[in-house]
């Protein structure tokens, strides 16, 4: 990840200053502004409505004949919602170019089990036309995925 990194994340759980990382959080805010010319529209469309921070991973599942990934969250529209509010997610990478999975050598951080907590994500555009969405989570993996488009949907959360 280029503007958020699990170190920054496990260090914000001490008392250290964190002018850091919110002149970081401003940098991936102005990279996303210049990057929006760029994305689908279903794709900007998704970034102006969901707010991954504090999001839950349900369910995973990578089709190789296919070459697409569907991940289903539990999620909010925006970071200050009550806990009832979150809302069922699916999102579907397709022409999914790769899947990586990779953690951490600190700790995880505490909170719900499995992945946990999404704490930062970071979108991309590379130079041969496909996109990079990278999820960071509060057990210290790095969910990469490479794909040239995405769908989405969403309802209540059950």
């Amino acid at each position: 990840m280029k503007f958020f990194s699990f170190e920054d994340w496990h260090g914000l759980q001490t008392d250290r200053d964190n002018a850091r990382d919110l002149e970081r959080a401003k940098a991936y805010k102005q990279y996303l502004t210049n990057l929006k010319p760029q994305l689908p529209a279903n794709m900007l469309a998704f970034i102006e409505t969901i707010d991954l921070k504090q999001a839950n991973v349900t369910g995973i599942e990578v089709d190789l004949t296919a070459y697409t990934c569907t991940m289903d969250w539990h999620a909010y529209e925006s970071c200050c919602e009550p806990e009832d509010s979150r809302k069922f997610i699916t999102v579907c990478y397709t022409d999914l170019e790769s899947f990586v999975v990779s953690t951490s050598k600190l700790n995880s951080l505490p909170g719900k089990g499995g992945l946990g907590d999404i704490g930062a994500d970071e979108i991309a555009s590379n130079n041969d036309g496909t996109f990079t969405h990278e999820l960071l989570f509060s057990s210290g993996i790095l969910i990469t995925i490479r794909f040239r488009s995405f769908v989405w949907r969403y309802g209540n959360a059950e």
